[in-house]
């Protein structure tokens, strides 16, 4: 049977989530912005790859989110689903960006 409210443990693991997602964002972002000003080196087409990913990830996202509304889940469960294909590119976009390009 499935549980049709959220524990306590579901709201802070969601919320967990939501905390790395945003610091994440702010590392790729304060990386990206350093490349612009020249103070660390950018790769090639970094800027161009910064405006076209984000329309893919946000479509994934509120897919996957509007699919998990559809089968019936619970808030939590639809936040987290909608959080993971962002985590996914913005903890990828982290990594190589703090490896240098």
């Amino acid at each position: 049977m499935r549980r049709t409210h959220s524990t306590p443990v579901d709201l802070i693991r969601t919320g967990f989530q939501l905390q790395q997602l945003a610091i994440e964002a702010q590392l790729v972002i304060a990386w990206r912005l350093m490349g612009m000003a020249g103070m660390i080196p950018a790769a090639a087409g970094e800027n161009q790859r910064m405006l076209s990913e984000k329309p893919e990830a946000f479509a994934e996202a509120a897919f996957a989110a509007g699919s998990a509304l559809m089968r019936g889940r619970r808030a939590d469960q639809v936040l987290a689903v909608w959080i993971r294909p962002l985590r996914k590119r913005t903890g990828a976009n982290a990594r190589r960006l703090t490896r240098g390009g």
